[in-house]
């Protein structure tokens, strides 16, 4: 659609909401006068300045929050007029709002006297609207940096009448340039609060001046140590190596936390002398602060910063190695391979440690490192077995996919025992079933009694209540076998009933994690996604026939990712009669293989009775441009009751580009009483949008649909705001 086209469908939406704001009731008009803001068409604004004292008071508040967007000098006046004489607060504070934005010297003269404002207005509710003039005038004038303003701000800084935040006042003094950044300085340097000086030291991070870095520096020998560390910071932030030897010297700081920040800071500015300064604190008596050190050695790199992480891997501190691990992966010095790969295989070594070295190992992978993480995919521990699959699917290369085949197909299996890593649910899985079907009883020892056997695990709130009952009925029964079970009310047995269907849900959400000797197949399954050569393909589609349904749906999840066609009739029985969860991600594969089989398939499924078989059936048909696919979301965009599935409908037609598709999307704008209608809008924005609004505009126009007046208003304000971001 070209500019005049545009302009002249604009102005006929201004015309419609013109009319509603003249003839509508008081919501609708409301809704007018907010569209008609949002839009920022300037040729609204006489007819809000006619509105500034409507009779009714939420138009006029909308009105002159409106006038703001616009920063128009006719309507300041008005502006004026409503902050000094109206009697209403609200008023008053939309009006001060309003000023506040032009950010021009015209209105500074408003704001100071808005600084000023000490009179009571407070309604019902405790609020008083010289609380939120105050604030506005200060965060204004702060934005305009207006200097004549520096003295009322600073005398409110220490007034104990004043509810604006300090944090604030200080902010708005420094966007006043010299003269304000000049009182900041002097509370930094001055004020007997230790929080006043942090504050101070906090706000002067945006004062890129000399006088501002030379109080921060000065304010790192604070007496108070979050004085020293908020100086540091926003010295930092100019990054002027200038600065450096201050910063120096918190490196020396009597408080570890203040050295533990220090070294990352000295880090962000760089250079050899940082290095040399911060490989000096690898002998700190702090293990916190040594860690940190190793840290940023790792963003710094160098030879000598590789020598002293190598030596640092012998600390006697879990933290420190495992900081160390983690920089020399960050450098991706081949000479750390070594000595990383001897402690993975140290089963002595802290497990926090041995988990970060398969990620470090990336860097500097060579045929020596696969080997090292190949031996280490049997881990006992499960995170371990894990980060080592990610680590070979991120090395990437044919040998690092030679391992993640193998253990795909169970040849890199650790054996089939119970260990501590592994949870409740694997003994779950190693118990032991009889031939007959019935299970078995659990082993117990000549010296454990019958009450020991029983090792009773966490209840729920419901079987703690259901077990009291129980024994409660037992003892009973056994006094007197005539007693009769009390029935519970109808309204508790629904309590009851809602609970434990609430409790199920939980437990069914909960991760099972299987024994270590089916695990390493599913995290193989899953590394395997970034691989797309055939012996890949071929050997997760084997895995599709197993008995595993987590295997099976890691699988499915990455023959998705390939997207590769070979699979495609593998996927195809999965469809129907799996889990839920395992046709969710068949459809899902099978819509990134593009084919005419896929498309009547997924075209099938958008009438799938789970919805989000459906969601990804109706994502997947935006790829295709077709009628039949057009014919088949449109239907299940105006049928479906799940949200987010319409929305997926809407963007998949958006994407086939149908101009006489904009008619069911501005039909679903109005569906549930215009649940989506800001969805719709912001797609329609770029869809047509002249043939959208004239729709929405004839919805406008028609009094017997005055329901739906509020959905058409709120679309068009949609389809037309200025500088929306997609």
């Amino acid at each position: 659609m070209n500019q005049e086209s545009t302009s002249a469908v604009k102005q006929h939406v201004i015309d419609a909401l013109l009319q509603v704001l003249e003839q509508g009731d008081d919501a609708h008009r409301c809704c007018a006068v907010q569209a008609l803001g949002k839009m920022a068409d300037p040729r609204v604004i006489p007819v809000l300045m006619d509105h500034v004292q409507d009779s009714d008071l939420d138009v006029a508040l909308d009105s002159i929050e409106a006038l703001g967007n616009f920063e128009d000098p006719t309507s300041l006046p008005l502006l004026r007029e409503g902050f000094t004489l109206a009697d209403v607060p609200e008023i008053k504070v939309n009006a001060i709002e309003a000023i506040g934005r032009f950010g021009g010297e015209e209105v500074v003269d408003e704001l100071i006297q808005a600084l000023r404002v000490d009179f009571d207005m407070v309604d019902g509710s405790g609020w008083d609207a010289s609380w939120d003039i105050n604030r506005i005038a200060v965060e204004s004038l702060g934005r305009i940096g207006e200097p004549r303003a520096v003295a009322d701000l600073a005398s409110m800084l220490d007034d104990d009448e004043v509810v604006v935040d300090e944090g604030n006042i200080l902010s708005a003094l420094v966007g006043c340039q010299k003269q304000g950044i000049a009182v900041v300085t002097a509370r930094l340097r001055e004020h007997k609060m230790a929080r006043s000086r942090r504050r101070a030291a906090l706000a002067l991070a945006a004062a890129d001046s000399a006088i501002a870095k030379e109080a921060l520096a000065e304010a790192m020998l604070d007496d108070d140590a979050d004085v020293r560390l908020y100086a540091a910071r926003s010295l930092a932030g100019f990054h002027d190596k200038a600065y450096l030897l201050p910063m120096f010297m918190l490196l020396k700081d009597q408080h570890p936390e203040v050295r533990v920040e220090a070294v990352q800071l000295v880090a962000n500015l760089g250079g050899a002398r940082a290095t040399e300064r911060i490989l000096s604190l690898l002998a700190d008596d702090n293990n916190r602060v040594r860690a940190a050190a190793a840290n940023a050695l790792g963003e710094l790199g160098g030879i000598k910063a590789v020598d002293a992480l190598l030596e640092l891997l012998k600390s006697p501190d879990v933290d420190v190695r495992t900081s160390a691990v983690v920089a020399l992966g960050r450098i991706g010095d081949i000479r750390a391979n070594g000595a990383l790969c001897f402690m993975l295989a140290d089963h002595e070594e802290h497990e926090k440690v041995r988990i970060a070295i398969p990620s470090a190992l990336v860097a500097m992978a060579d045929e020596a490192v696969i080997a090292a993480l190949r031996n280490t995919v049997g881990d006992e521990n499960r995170v371990l077995r894990s980060v080592t699959m990610m680590a070979l699917r991120d090395i990437g290369t044919e040998s690092a996919k030679c391992v993640l085949l193998a253990a795909l197909q169970g040849e890199l299996l650790p054996p089939p025992v119970v260990s501590p890593d592994q949870g409740l649910d694997t003994a779950v899985n190693e118990a032991t079933v009889p031939d007959d079907g019935s299970e078995a009883a659990p082993e117990q020892s000549d010296t454990t009694t019958t009450e020991d056997a029983v090792e009773q695990g966490p209840m729920s709130t419901l079987e703690s209540i259901a077990r009291t009952n129980q024994e409660a009925t037992t003892t009973n029964s056994e006094s007197s076998e005539e007693d009769v079970e009390e029935e519970l009310p109808d309204n508790v047995k629904e309590f009851v009933g809602i609970a434990d269907k609430n409790w199920q849900q939980i437990q069914s959400f909960k991760v099972k994690i299987p024994a270590p000797h089916l695990d390493v197949r599913h995290f193989a399954a899953r590394a395997l996604a970034v691989f797309s050569s055939t012996d890949v393909v071929e050997a997760l589609c084997s895995c599709i026939a197993e008995e595993d349904p987590d295997l099976q749906l890691d699988a499915v999840n990455a023959l998705g990712s390939i997207g590769d066609e070979r699979a495609f009739s593998q996927l195809i029985p999965l469809l129907d009669g799996a889990s839920e969860g395992l046709r969710f991600a068949t459809t899902r594969a099978i819509s990134a293989m593009t084919n005419a089989q896929a498309r009547q398939i997924l075209i099938n499924k958008l009438d799938d009775g789970d919805h989000f078989v459906r969601l990804a059936a109706a994502e997947g048909l935006g790829q295709y441009q077709d009628d039949e696919v057009r014919l088949a979301l449109r239907d299940r965009l105006l049928a479906d009751k799940e949200l987010g599935i319409r929305l997926a409908c809407a963007k998949s037609l958006v994407a086939n580009n149908n101009e006489q598709d904009v008619d069911v999307l501005v039909q679903a704008a109005f569906l549930d009483g215009g649940e989506q209608r800001l969805e719709m809008g912001a797609l329609l924005r770029k869809f047509y949008p002249e043939r959208a609004s004239e729709q929405f505009i004839a919805v406008l126009n028609d009094p017997e649909q005055a329901y739906f007046h509020r959905v058409a208003i709120e679309a068009l304000q949609e389809i037309h705001a200025p500088n929306v971001a997609d």
